[in-house]
């Protein structure tokens, strides 16, 4: 599935990614490529769980695309997280915490961190 370098519009961002299964391959593109590689040995070979995690076939490691990232321990929908990294990045002069909540539909920033 091709991705756009950087969606310049909330539509073409919203059509890109709309769903957690959409976000999810285009993280797994941009840090594995087009094959998962793991990172203890190496190897190429992996059984994809159903909860997106690869486990090496030389069983030395289990790895997701979002272990040791941003993402990693964060309950919330992979299409929120996505579009909060979109509007942080997106905005020439920044984003205020209330402007996020209002935009990504969260009640209080201090008990959602996770």
């Amino acid at each position: 599935m091709d991705y756009p370098d950087y969606p310049k519009t909330l539509s073409d961002f919203e059509s890109a990614f709309d769903t957690d299964e959409k976000c999810l391959k285009y993280f797994q593109q941009t840090r594995w490529g087009d094959t998962f590689r793991c990172e203890q040995c190496g190897n190429d070979t992996a059984w994809k769980t159903k909860d997106n995690r690869y486990i090496c076939k030389q069983y030395c490691h289990s790895n997701s695309a979002i272990s040791r990232t941003i993402f990693q321990n964060t309950r919330k929908p992979m299409t929120q997280r996505f579009r909060a990294i979109w509007l942080l990045t997106s905005s020439k002069t920044g984003v205020s915490a209330n402007q996020m909540m209002r935009v990504l539909d969260i009640k209080s920033y201090t008990k959602n961190i996770h």
